[in-house]
């Protein structure tokens, strides 16, 4: 035999050993990283059998070997994935979820690389990217993907869910969580998305009937209970909403959010006594929450008790001094105390700092014609009329100082009643003030026939035990006579309880 020849059969039994060594430590980390799967725990584990398993195909392995490394790794990978997900899916978004979701869609990639056809690998993506920052177009094309390679009902209804979650306009969710619904109607989650859809498409009462269907058979789920609270609020069923804060509260009698929101109810329903107690018992744990305290102001004012709903309404802005609705608020709490100079103290500053707020100008307004000064209001009441022109209450202001004012050179009685007019199309014809309005514009006018019969119009649709009954019999009483209403307010300026000259303030100088 040929030097030469035996020289290559050395050097090729020299290279299958060394093959086969290699081989074999490819092996031994397939053979750790199996055992170490099978009792992952952390995501640091799942980690190592990642590094193994990449490992193992570096160094090589038999073909048997090598596919079974490729499928543990696609495994690992996915399940590292899941736990990914599902641990960002039920934590608040913070820094961490962009480099988690990150790593998870990493791992998604390299196992549609192993598996073009893994539809759950899909659909773990899609859910990822529907998450907050997440990217709702590509979210959309991994769910149709899921869609097209899932067979069984059940994990198409989940793929229709997630896709539902792609769309900001609620109604082009609909269809994909009615679908869910037709093909697992028992899926919970589906149940709730279609609550929440049919609740952010304005169906408030469809919603009611399905979340009541749904606590049947889950009474303890919080979030939906809240949700069907929510909606009765917005029905104005406050009874009922109250009927399921207590059932919450009954498992959480302390949590101030729940006070707060069964004290809202009650409020809402007329009971300030009932917000109270729940108020009071916030204040002990949170003595300085300005939600507590705006409602409490709120509570103090439909109570007449506007010393309080002032002191309350002050603290609030110390926190928040810069706050231009509360502002307002305070100002209209002042005036409806009879204190119209503060409140167009108070309307002026707001103005300062937004010159051109509606709301403020509307507010100034109504304060100046408290204190007979119908040249500002006028002025006030244009401005604002500029930005909010179907405002019934501030068309039927404007209308009825111009049908109505003493002073000669401000009254326009053709401008009134078509104010008057826009401010009764607005409402209705329903609302007996400002029916008296267009009586006003009318009888400026000259029409006492058209006065008299929308005046006459007013004091029917007036509440005859309300303070403004008397004062609308008494303008007919005038247009009867053929006479045009005239009025000018100067109310004076009343001290706050506990103020020099208020009647608390003299009970303590009386030493009672």
């Amino acid at each position: 035999m040929a030097r030469w020849y035996r020289s290559w059969v050395w050097a090729m039994s020299l290279l299958a050993v060394a093959t086969a060594a290699v081989a074999q430590e490819g092996q031994a980390d397939l053979d750790k990283a199996t055992d170490l799967k099978l009792q992952a725990k952390s995501l640091r584990d799942l980690q190592q059998v990642i590094q193994l398993c990449e490992s193992a195909l570096k160094k090589g392995l038999d073909a048997d070997s090598k596919q079974f490394a490729e499928e543990l790794l696609a495994a690992t990978r996915f399940q590292r994935a899941e736990r990914i997900a599902e641990a960002i899916e039920h934590s608040r978004p913070s820094r961490q979820w962009n480099a988690l979701r990150r790593m998870a869609l990493a791992d998604l990639d390299q196992v549609l690389k192993y598996d073009k056809d893994y539809a759950e690998a899909y659909l773990l993506k899609a859910r990822l990217l529907t998450l907050p920052g997440g990217d709702p177009q590509e979210a959309r094309k991994a769910a149709d993907e899921a869609l097209k390679r899932l067979d069984d009902p059940r994990g198409k209804a989940r793929a229709h869910l997630v896709r539902s979650r792609t769309f900001k306009d609620a109604k082009k969710a609909i269809p994909d969580v009615q679908e869910a619904l037709k093909l697992d109607p028992e899926n919970e989650e589906a149940m709730r998305m279609w609550a929440g859809l049919l609740m952010a498409t304005e169906r408030i009462d469809e919603a009611i009937a399905e979340m009541e269907k749904f606590l049947k058979k889950e009474p303890g789920d919080l979030g939906v209970r809240l949700t069907l609270v929510e909606a009765l609020m917005k029905q104005e069923q406050y009874d009922k909403a109250i009927e399921q804060l207590n059932q919450i509260l009954e498992a959480n009698p302390d949590d101030p959010n729940l006070l707060l929101m069964r004290a809202r109810a009650h409020y809402l329903r007329e009971d300030p006594a009932s917000a109270r107690k729940d108020i009071e018992k916030i204040l002990k744990v949170a003595p300085e929450e300005p939600a507590v305290l705006l409602l409490k102001s709120a509570v103090a004012a439909a109570e007449k008790k506007y010393g309080e709903a002032i002191a309350d309404l002050e603290k609030v802005l110390k926190q928040a001094p810069g706050e231009i609705p509360w502002k307002i608020q305070l100002g209209y709490y002042h005036l409806a105390a009879d204190r119209p100079r503060h409140a167009i103290e108070i309307f002026t500053e707001v103005l300062k700092q937004d010159p051109g707020n509606a709301d403020a100008l509307r507010a100034r307004g109504d304060a100046y014609l408290s204190v007979g000064k119908h040249r500002e209001a006028i002025a006030d009441f244009e401005e604002a009329l500029k930005k909010k022109s179907d405002d019934p209450g501030l068309l039927n202001n404007l209308a009825w100082v111009l049908a109505t004012s003493p002073d000669d050179e401000l009254r326009d009685g053709k401008r009134a009643l078509e104010l008057a007019t826009k401010a009764c199309e607005l409402t209705d014809y329903k609302q007996a003030h400002i029916l008296s309005t267009l009586a006003s514009a009318y009888a400026e006018l000259g029409d006492f026939e058209k006065a008299r019969e929308w005046s006459e119009k007013a004091v029917a649709a007036a509440d005859k035990e309300s303070e403004q009954y008397e004062h609308l019999v008494n303008e007919l009483e005038s247009y009867k006579q053929n006479k045009p209403w005239r009025e000018k307010q100067n109310v004076e300026e009343k001290p706050l309880p506990g103020e020099k000259g208020s009647s608390e303030e003299k009970d303590h100088e009386d030493g009672n």
